[in-house]
């Protein structure tokens, strides 16, 4: 992601973080097609060498993607990738990346947000960007809280869907 190879504005691993959590916790499944020009900030992606090296960035980025629908799948919290920012910094880039997923499915996450329990969940995530959008950002215990408790809302966003997948029963359960 940092390669001089790769758009200038390509995801950060902060942000492609947020935005592989919100796209695998979803309401649907993204196909790469849709979900790749994102991550290469709306461009056809890097200039590769060769194939071997196309085939190398997609595996990872495809582990990446993996991981995180193993963890959420067995219901272990998926711990964000966040980058060692002072405390009033932390978050933004994997929240922006959360809502890029989010609005590239938005259609399909409006249930989510409009519920009054679980909407709470991106309120709180976007809470850590409010500043950049005209709202007004979390003091820095409210910043801390939010980001300790982003891998519960995220097991909880994928919980959410899952159990409307299954008419509200809970996995597994008849």
């Amino acid at each position: 992601l940092d390669s001089a190879q790769a758009p200038e504005a390509t995801l950060s691993m902060e942000h492609l973080d947020g935005f592989f959590s919100a796209l695998v916790a979803g309401p649907v499944v993204v196909p790469p097609s849709r979900y790749m020009p994102v991550i290469w900030g709306g461009k056809e992606g890097p200039v590769y060498d060769s194939m071997e090296q196309v085939q190398h960035v997609t595996g990872l980025l495809m582990r990446h993607w993996n991981t995180i629908a193993a963890r959420l799948g067995a219901g272990v919290a998926h711990e964000p990738y966040l980058y060692e920012v002072p405390v009033q910094e932390k978050g933004r880039h994997w929240a922006e990346g959360f809502l890029l997923g989010l609005d590239l499915e938005q259609r399909a996450w409006s249930p989510m947000l409009r519920d009054p329990h679980a909407g709470g969940i991106a309120m709180l995530i976007s809470a850590l960007i409010a500043d950049e959008h005209g709202g007004e950002a979390p003091d820095d215990d409210a910043r801390a809280e939010i980001i300790e408790n982003l891998p519960t809302l995220l097991i909880g966003a994928w919980v959410y869907w899952r159990d409307r997948e299954a008419g509200g029963r809970k996995a597994g359960q008849p």
